[in-house]
């Protein structure tokens, strides 16, 4: 949709310590193209002109030949307000003074139909050769019975760059569709593209836990495996202990059993002993 764009003023830099911002400066372009650059358009139906001559006013009041056109084709075609030629042929004369070809043209158009001006052949043709770039011609009477065929010729002329600039702008409305469409594959090649980056992000983040606690676990591992180490050595120290002390139990035992051995068979000796006493005293008692 092409908008009355009034896009922001230029931040300017004069020398090392002035900064000024310009003018904001109105165009004709895309809505999207607008946003893009920060512009400020308004956003209804286009059927209301009147929005578009709030954003072109004040840039003719201040002589920009283009948008005293533009204000100049708002109120000579009524588009939002009353139509207003007389208006309108003030406004294109002041562009048309300036060289503006278009306001020319325009202003040449109402003095031919006699529209906001009185109907003045003569200053038609003027105005239709300063549109196309040929001095003016010599003061005449032209009257609309006979007109000469220089003016016929400019006649021919307008019509064919009515037809160009209609032509042109139709074309400008097609390449204008095509340029919404491809924006559009873009946004949506770039929204794809802004979910994949998304998803990859995700991944990667969850690639990096992982390997945290991958990292985690294997320092996790090789202390388990060093503690079972040492709790290993300490058990074989403990079991050699064991044996010793069990080795040693068993020759005290042995040791123990012999020396019993050894004073049963004394006990035994010393009580046969005493009954071969205990029998001679028997005897010597008899």
């Amino acid at each position: 949709m092409v908008v009355d764009c009034l896009l922001p003023g230029q931040i300017r830099q004069l020398g090392g310590k002035v900064t000024y911002v310009t003018a904001r400066r109105a165009v004709k372009t895309a809505a999207r193209d607008c946003e893009i650059r920060g512009g400020e358009y308004v956003s209804l139906d286009r059927a209301n002109y009147a929005t578009a001559l709030k954003v072109w006013l004040p840039l003719a009041e201040q002589g920009d030949p283009a948008a005293q056109t533009y204000v100049g084709e708002i109120y000579e075609q009524g588009l939002g307000i009353q139509p207003d030629p007389a208006a309108a042929a003030t406004w294109y004369r002041k562009a048309a003074d300036k060289g503006y070809s278009r306001a020319a043209l325009n202003l040449g158009t109402l003095y031919e139909q006699g529209r906001g001006v009185p109907r003045d052949p003569a200053q038609a043709l003027n105005w239709y050769r300063r549109a196309s770039g040929l001095p003016p011609a010599a003061s005449f009477e032209l009257t609309a019975s006979a007109p000469t065929a220089e003016v016929q010729q400019l006649r021919t002329e307008v019509g064919q760059l009515r037809r160009e600039l209609d032509a042109k702008g139709q074309e400008l409305t097609r390449l204008q569709g095509e340029l919404d469409g491809a924006r559009k594959t873009l946004e949506g090649r770039r929204s794809d593209a802004d979910a994949e980056r998304g998803t990859v992000t995700q991944l990667r983040r969850e690639l990096d836990t992982n390997r945290q606690r991958e990292n985690a676990g294997r320092g996790r591992i090789t202390e388990l495996e060093k503690s079972l180490t040492e709790r290993e050595a300490r058990l074989a120290q403990v079991d050699r202990e064991l044996a010793a002390a069990r080795s040693a139990q068993t020759a005290a035992e042995q040791s123990k059993s012999t020396d019993a051995s050894r004073l049963a068979a004394q006990a035994a000796q010393l009580q046969t002993q005493a009954e071969a006493d205990r029998g001679q005293v028997a005897g010597l008692r008899l």
